[in-house]
């Protein structure tokens, strides 16, 4: 079966409710499977996605449901899709504070908002609501050591980690929070202080529940990267003997953890690279692969596809995605060739949740979030002749451009 996938760039963070934006186009996608059941129309909600907007003015966090329709391939007539975006109920969801990072449970059971007022920081608690709207829930917010830059809940469930800003002169804390079962209450069960000094960027923790203890990678800017493992039972950060450094001059930024738990990528904005470690499965340790892979101008945020064999990086000065395939077992990546033109300063990826539960339509669907520009919403889909290139399947505009753009998270 084919690998298809959709890319969202420049997604708007005003102004969603009551926006809904359509795209529609035969041979969208491949055809589908023989053994496909769908004799009719089938109408399937395929994702939530939920985006920080950072304007001081209005801050807000706005929900958005992704829902594809299908026809069946029948005789000649290929299969065709349409993609139709809208808000989720009571978007936009306003917010005290700028929104500075969000992380949600692998239930999907609860979503965690950071936000700042420049001084004090505070992560608030929403339930989310079977239909995906969200409500704040008693007990928000929970105050951090400053303010959170970066939130990851682990793949348990159990805890939610915490970067918190810091100044390229200081080190950054990691706060740890246990999660309530039923509440999705947070009690803080400790933190951890960075022994390298760097202004905290990012922040990714290993994907498998059958990893022990996880891998967590945080970047510092100026400080390079820090290695850590963190025990899902007792809750404990502990520094890995190694800390790469690879990037101290270079502004590490974008940081993420493949899926098969590996290899840990990051992004240096200065030296326009993508650095490859490999992890040590037994003290998480980090070893470079090579001497970093060429990007664009200013890569950001990074991400590696649900299957493992594709990379991508933002480049925030190019307004583009660099794509790579990835050799097996070595780590290595191979440019894919041309950058895929995005928005203007795309900042962070997500893959969304139909690589779980949208298999005859695509394996999943990957979004970006950008500063700002026309349009409001990009979406590709893999070659498929060339797998991992992405071609522009269509756009749309939402309405309002979005003074900041924010964080980007997808339900599981």
């Amino acid at each position: 079966m084919f690998k298809v996938k959709f890319l969202v760039a420049d997604v708007l963070l005003l102004g969603l409710a009551g926006a809904a934006a359509s795209l529609t186009g035969c041979g969208f996608f491949p055809p589908l499977p023989s053994n496909n059941t769908c004799t009719t129309n089938c109408t399937t909600s395929v994702s939530y996605m939920y985006i920080g907007n950072r304007a001081g003015s209005a801050p807000a966090i706005a929900g958005l449901t992704l829902t594809t329709t299908t026809t069946p391939a029948s005789g000649a007539t290929p299969a065709s899709s349409t993609l139709a975006l809208s808000a989720t109920s009571g978007s936009n969801y306003a917010l005290s504070f700028p929104p500075t990072a969000l992380a949600i449970t692998p239930s999907n059971s609860y979503l965690y908002v950071g936000e700042t007022n420049g001084n004090v920081g505070g992560i608030y608690i929403y339930a989310i609501n079977t239909d995906r709207s969200i409500t704040l829930q008693t007990g928000s917010p929970v105050s951090t050591v400053t303010y959170p830059v970066a939130m990851q809940v682990d793949p348990t469930g159990a805890y939610l980690l915490v970067l918190n800003f810091s100044t390229a002169a200081t080190a950054s804390v990691l706060s740890i929070y246990s999660i309530g079962t039923t509440t999705g209450a947070l009690t803080s069960v400790g933190s951890f202080t960075m022994p390298f000094v760097g202004a905290a960027q990012q922040l990714a923790i290993s994907s498998s529940t059958s990893v022990s203890p996880q891998n967590v990678v945080a970047t510092l800017g100026s400080g390079g990267i820090q290695a850590l493992t963190f025990d899902p039972t007792s809750g404990v950060l502990t520094n890995v003997s190694n800390t790469a450094t690879k990037g101290s001059l270079n502004l590490a930024q974008g940081v993420t953890i493949n899926p098969a738990n590996t290899y840990a990528f990051e992004t240096e904005t200065v030296s326009n690279l993508v650095r490859v470690f490999s992890i040590n499965p037994t003290t998480g340790a980090l070893t470079e692969v090579g001497s970093g892979f060429s990007t664009g101008n200013g890569p950001s945020a990074v991400l590696v596809d649900s299957s493992g064999d594709y990379v991508y990086v933002t480049n925030k000065a190019d307004n583009t995605i660099s794509g790579y395939s990835q050799l097996a077992g070595t780590g290595n990546l191979t440019s894919l060739g041309a950058a895929f033109a995005t928005g203007t300063g795309p900042v962070s990826l997500v893959e969304d949740a139909t690589k779980t539960y949208v298999g005859v339509v695509s394996q999943g669907a990957v979004l970006t979030t950008n500063t700002g520009g026309n349009p409001d919403i990009q979406i590709y889909t893999f070659d498929a002749t060339t797998l991992g290139n992405l071609d522009k399947a269509g756009s749309a505009n939402t309405g309002t451009e979005p003074t900041v753009a924010g964080p980007l998270v997808a339900t599981y």
